[in-house]
C-alpha cells in the first residue's frame, strides 16, 4: 500500500463532471516581475522548453551550485514529460517566503504549475526551486465556455490524442454526468517493450489518489460514531509525543493543516520509501520526530493553514487500523472496494501478483548520458 502511495507510475484520470467541461478562449498577457530571480526564471524556461538534455545540462552546470546539481537535468526532463512546453501565465497573488511565485500552463497539456526560485545575492545560481502541482490559480483565468454534451466526446478525443501522440498522457479516462458516461477511452501502453496497449480494464498505481479512499474510510467511521473530527490524535496513537498529539485533530490531518511533515529530511524520506506498512511508517515518523519540516518540532503548534502532507495521511491510516482492528488494506478493500464492485483494485501489495492486467512501471531515466524518456 505504502509503495503504491509513494510512487506515481502512469497518469490515471477519472473525471466526474457535475455539469460540463470547459475550454479556454484566449490568453491573458503576462508580465515578468521585477525581482532578482526573474533573469534566472527566463533562462530556466528557455532551457526547459528546448526539451534537450544537453541544453539542460549546460543550464544546470551554470545555474546550480555543484553540491546540489546532481540529476537536476533529469528532474527538469521529468517535469517536461508531464507538462510539455510551459508558458508563463501570471505572477501569483500571494508570495512564498517573500519570493514571487509564477504560474505556468502547459501549451498543449493545459496543466497548471506554480514555481518559486530562490537565487543567491549575485543572481547567478538557484539555491532552491519550489514547484506546486495539481492545483490551478485563483482569480482571473482565460475566459471559458461550456462544451455541449454531444460535442464533448469529439473535443476530448482530439485533446487526448494530441497528448498521446506527444507522449504526454498514458492511461485511462472516464467522463460522466450523473449516471451517464459521456466519454471513456484508454491511451498509451501498459508495457512499452511488448507494445501492449492500455485498456479500460488496465490496473494502475494511483499514488496519492489513495488519500481519497483514506478520507472516505475516516468519514465512514465518523458516521458510525467511532471517530469524531475534533478528536485529538492522542486518543488513538498514545505513543505519539503528547505535546503534538494533544493538539492535532482528525480534522487537521484530513485537510492538511496539522503541520506534520517530514519529507524535507532525507534520512526519513529514504526510509519511508522502503516501508511496506502503516505500522512501519508510524515507527519511522516517531524515529525522526525531531526533524519536522521547517524546524516545527520545537515548541510545536498546529499550523492551522494548508501545507500538503503525506505524513498526516499515514497517521489517518494508523487511526483506521487502531479503531477497526483491521489493517488499512483490509478495511479499504472490504468497506470501499467490495461494496462498489471494484473487483480489480487492491491495496495490499502482496495481491499484486494476482492482477494480470497491471501496467509495467516506468520512470524518467536517471542515467544522464542516455537520452531516453523511459527505462524498463
Amino acid at each position: 500500500m505504502v509503495t503504491i502511495m509513494k510512487k506515481l507510475f502512469f497518469m490515471t484520470m477519472l473525471v466526474l463532471f457535475a455539469n460540463y467541461t470547459v475550454q479556454a478562449k484566449e490568453h491573458i498577457e503576462f508580465q515578468w516581475p521585477e525581482h532578482s530571480s526573474t533573469s534566472v526564471f527566463k533562462a530556466l524556461l528557455n532551457a526547459y522548453n528546448a526539451n534537450d538534455l544537453a541544453t539542460l545540462q549546460a543550464f544546470v552546470k551554470k545555474y546550480y551550485p555543484e553540491k546540489s546539481a546532481n540529476a537536476k537535468d533529469i528532474y527538469w526532463r521529468q517535469i517536461f514529460s508531464e507538462y510539455g512546453v510551459l508558458k508563463p501565465f501570471k505572477v501569483a497573488d500571494e508570495k512564498f517566503h517573500e519570493l514571487p511565485a509564477i504560474w505556468f500552463q502547459g501549451a498543449k497539456t493545459k496543466g497548471w504549475l506554480k514555481m518559486v526560485l530562490m537565487v543567491n545575492k549575485e543572481e547567478t545560481q538557484i539555491l532552491k526551486a519550489g514547484l506546486f502541482r495539481k492545483i490551478r490559480p485563483v482569480g482571473a483565468l482565460p475566459p471559458y465556455f461550456a462544451i455541449p454534451e454531444e460535442k464533448m466526446g469529439n473535443y476530448l478525443g482530439n485533446y487526448l490524442e494530441t497528448l498521446n501522440q506527444a507522449d504526454r498522457f498514458s492511461g485511462a479516462i472516464l467522463v460522466a454526468k450523473g449516471d451517464k458516461v459521456l466519454f471513456q477511452q484508454a491511451y498509451g501502453y501498459s508495457d512499452k517493450g511488448r507494445q501492449k496497449k492500455n485498456t479500460l480494464n488496465t490496473a494502475f498505481g494511483i499514488a496519492s489518489t489513495t488519500k481519497t479512499f483514506t478520507a472516505v474510510a475516516i468519514m465512514q467511521l465518523v458516521e458510525q460514531g467511532k471517530i469524531k473530527l475534533n478528536d485529538p490524535l492522542s486518543k488513538f496513537i498514545s505513543e505519539y509525543p503528547k505535546d503534538i498529539a494533544d493538539q492535532v485533530t482528525i480534522h487537521h490531518l484530513l485537510n492538511h493543516t496539522s503541520g506534520l511533515e517530514f519529507d524535507d529530511y532525507e534520512p526519513f524520506y529514504n526510509e519511508a520509501l522502503a516501508a511496506k506498512s502503516i505500522s512501519e511508517m508510524l515507527v519511522i515518523q516517531l524515529k525522526y520526530i525531531d526533524h519536522l519540516n521547517d524546524e516545527r518540532r520545537k515548541d510545536f503548534k498546529v499550523l492551522n493553514e494548508f501545507d500538503y502532507t503525506n505524513d498526516g495521511f499515514i497517521l489517518l491510516g494508523a487511526v483506521i487500523e487502531r479503531v477497526t482492528g483491521q489493517s488499512y488494506a483490509q478495511y479499504i478493500e472490504k468497506n470501499i472496494f467490495e461494496p462498489v464492485g471494484m473487483k480489480f483494485s487492491v491495496v495490499d501489495n502482496s495481491k499484486l501478483a494476482e492482477v494480470t492486467n497491471k501496467i509495467r512501471k516506468y520512470s524518467i531515466t536517471d542515467v544522464p548520458h542516455i537520452k531516453l524518456r523511459f527505462k524498463i
